[in-house]
C-alpha cells in the first residue's frame, strides 16, 4: 500500500467518522416506507449488533468486527482465492490487475502481498472476479455503462472496485441498503474517495447526483421512481431479503439492459419465495444462468446479462 495514500485515508476517515451518527440518523429517521418489510429474519440480530458496535463513532478497524467480517468479508486464501486470483492474473495486464484488486487501508482488512507486489485481500479478489467474469461473459462495453444500481452494498467495496475498474468519471452509482449499512458505505467510500464524491439521498435531499456514488435507504426507494440503470447489480443481498424487496423492479424503469446477480439456490437460511420469484424475473429478463465453478459443492449461481 502507498504510505501517502494511506495517510490521506486515515485523515478522511477521522473526519468522516465524527459525522457517522448524523448520517445514520438522516437515513434511519427519514424513510417513506418501513424498512422492516425488506429484512429477512436471518439479518435482524446481526443488524442490531452492527448498530451497537458502530455507533456513535466507528473504530478504524471496523472490518474486524465478527458480524461484519463473517457476513461481508471473505477471509480464506484457499482454493477459491487461488481460482479467482489466477483468472484475474491471466486475463489482466499488471496495471489492470493492480487497479482491480489493490486493497485500501481503511477498515484494516486482512490482506497479503501477491504477484507484482500488490497488496490485496480475499474480498477484493472475490468481488473483482464477479465484475471481470460478468464483463467477459456478456462482452459488455464499460464505456456504455453510465448508471448502476446496486441492492445491498456491504460496506461499499463493490462500488469502490466498479468505480476503479470502469474508470468512468461520469459513472453514476446508486447503492440501496438498510440505514446502518448505508452509513457504513458512506464512511468507507468517503474515506477512499472523499466526502465530496459521495451523496446521501433522503426525502429532504432527493436529487441523484450524476458522476457520484449515491446512497439511499431501501425505505426511500420510491424517490427513485422511473430511474433506469444500465446495470442492476446484487451479489447475494437481494436473494437474502424478503419477497417485498423485489418491489425494486417496480420502482426502477423497465428494460434494464444489464444484470449481474449472484445467489444461493440451495439454502434454507433465507426466504425461498424470494429466490423463486427472483429467478423467474431474471429468466424472463433474458439473463444467463451460470453455476459458480469455485463453489463446486454448493448451489451458487450467477445470473448475467
Amino acid at each position: 500500500m502507498d504510505e501517502q495514500k494511506n495517510q490521506e485515508e486515515y485523515k478522511r476517515f477521522e473526519a468522516a467518522s465524527k459525522k457517522f451518527s448524523q448520517i445514520f440518523n438522516e437515513l434511519n429517521t427519514n424513510n417513506i416506507d418501513s424498512i422492516d418489510k425488506y429484512i429477512d429474519p436471518f439479518w435482524k440480530g446481526t443488524i442490531q449488533k452492527v448498530e451497537d458496535f458502530l455507533l456513535p463513532i466507528p473504530p478504524f478497524n471496523f472490518l474486524d468486527f465478527p458480524e461484519i467480517m463473517n457476513t461481508m468479508v471473505p477471509q480464506e486464501f484457499g482454493d477459491r482465492f487461488v481460482y479467482q486470483y489466477n483468472y484475474l492474473k491471466n486475463k489482466l495486464t499488471e496495471p489492470q490487475l493492480k487497479t482491480s484488486i489493490e486493497e485500501n487501508v481503511v477498515g484494516d482488512p486482512t490482506s497479503g502481498v501477491v504477484d507484482f507486489e500488490i497488496t490485496t485481500s480475499s474480498n477484493a479478489v472475490h468481488q473483482a472476479y464477479h465484475i471481470h467474469n460478468w464483463l467477459d461473459k456478456t462482452k459488455t462495453n464499460v464505456n456504455k455503462v453510465n448508471t448502476i444500481f446496486e441492492w445491498g452494498g456491504g460496506y461499499g467495496n463493490m462500488a469502490k472496485l466498479v468505480k476503479r475498474i470502469f474508470d468512468n468519471k461520469n459513472l453514476t452509482y446508486i447503492l440501496a441498503d438498510i440505514p446502518i449499512f448505508c452509513a457504513l458505505q458512506w464512511l468507507y467510500l468517503s474515506s477512499v474517495f472523499g466526502e465530496e464524491n459521495i451523496n446521501v439521498i433522503t426525502p429532504t435531499k432527493q436529487a441523484v447526483k450524476p458522476g457520484k456514488i449515491n446512497i439511499i435507504s431501501v425505505g426511500s426507494l420510491k424517490l427513485l421512481q422511473g430511474f433506469k440503470p444500465d446495470l442492476f447489480l446484487s451479489t447475494w443481498a437481494l436473494s437474502e431479503s424478503q419477497p417485498e424487496a423485489l418491489e425494486v423492479f417496480d420502482v426502477l424503469s423497465g428494460g434494464i439492459e444489464h444484470y449481474l446477480v449472484a445467489m444461493h439456490l440451495g439454502t434454507d437460511l433465507f426466504n425461498k419465495e424470494t429466490v423463486q420469484k427472483l429467478v423467474s424475473y431474471l429468466e424472463n429478463e433474458g439473463c444467463r444462468k451460470e453455476k459458480m465453478e469455485f463453489f463446486p459443492q454448493d448451489e451458487q449461481y450467477y445470473f448475467l446479462k
